[in-house]
């Protein structure tokens, strides 16, 4: 009896040890499996760290806009690291092109829209000289089919941008405006404020007023809808205020109910700030933006282009 019981202990003993050395073992396995994962993922993320640094490079100085404006500000936030957002602009004469788009998808695929996007840009307006609002997002269209290939089928229908497009003379003060799906807002006083063209929204408050310059409903690449893009032609004033944007700011979720900011609170938030530099406005900005989140993640890359003339 006693010899059965040390002779079971025995064979308890060892499948004890043989369980604790396969625990062992695959407890080895598994962290060599977690730092190789560890070490593929800082590769992935180093490499999208230095295609950053080219978006970057490739994105315009700002010093354009401090130039030419009294004040201005860029609140640019991509979500993964590099974006499928982008701004871009120049002076060529007497006109600065200014441009807020917003391409399809962010991250990695983003980002690549944006650079196919901006090397059109940079042909259309520095090399072909088109300085027509509308005329830029025609040409623009029919590069970014041609370079998808569009014609040839369906698989990447979807794949293109979203973009606002205005060019304002520095002399006389004229604005050119053009946008697909995206659209512009104008600001200024309120006795001023109404803007006489087609295709317009206002609201205002006690003091100032903001004209909604309404986008064609159509985007950059294949759609439904492919007519001509509409050119805007609004009259600046002295003190006014202009905001181009993506939509990213205004479908955040958070808020207590987790939903999405929307633009009519964007748009309360812009009239609100007008007594504010452009300075305080970013931070504004800045700071709803990180309040409204809250822990939730972001949903998408951020863009806002503020002007003051």
């Amino acid at each position: 009896r006693i010899y059965s019981i040390k002779k079971q202990n025995i064979a308890l003993e060892k499948q004890v040890k043989e369980r604790t050395y396969q625990i062992r073992e695959k407890n080895k396995q598994l962290i060599r499996q977690k730092n190789e994962l560890n070490l593929k993922n800082q590769k992935i993320t180093d490499s999208i760290q230095y295609a950053k640094r080219i978006q970057d490079a490739v994105l315009p100085s700002v010093n354009i806009l401090h130039e030419f404006f009294s004040e201005s500000f860029i609140l640019f936030k991509p979500r993964n690291i590099v974006s499928g957002d982008f701004y871009w602009f120049n002076k060529i004469d007497n006109q600065i092109i200014i441009a807020a788009a917003d391409c399809t998808g962010h991250g990695v695929p983003g980002a690549f829209m944006s650079l196919l996007s901006i090397a059109s840009i940079n042909e259309i307006v520095n090399k072909q000289k088109v300085l027509k609002a509308n005329a830029i997002l025609n040409n623009l269209r029919n590069d970014i089919k041609t370079a998808l290939r569009h014609e040839e089928g369906v698989k990447y229908r979807k794949d293109g941008l979203d973009i606002a497009v205005c060019i304002i003379d520095i002399e006389t003060l004229e604005m050119q405006f053009a946008g697909a799906y995206n659209p512009l807002f104008v600001v200024r006083k309120k006795e001023k404020a109404k803007i006489e063209i087609n295709r317009v929204k206002y609201f205002e408050t006690e003091e100032y007023g903001l004209t909604q310059v309404l986008a064609d409903p159509m985007p950059i690449g294949v759609s439904i809808r492919e007519l001509p893009f509409t050119n805007n032609i609004i009259q600046l004033l002295p003190n006014d205020s202009i905001y181009l944007f993506s939509d990213g700011f205004s479908d955040q979720l958070g808020g207590d109910k987790e939903r999405k900011f929307m633009i009519k609170q964007f748009r309360d938030s812009i009239l609100k700030m007008q007594d504010k530099s452009l300075n305080d406005q970013q931070l504004f900005f800045d700071d709803a933006f990180k309040n409204w989140k809250g822990d939730n993640e972001q949903t998408d890359d951020i863009l806002i282009i503020g002007l003051k003339i």
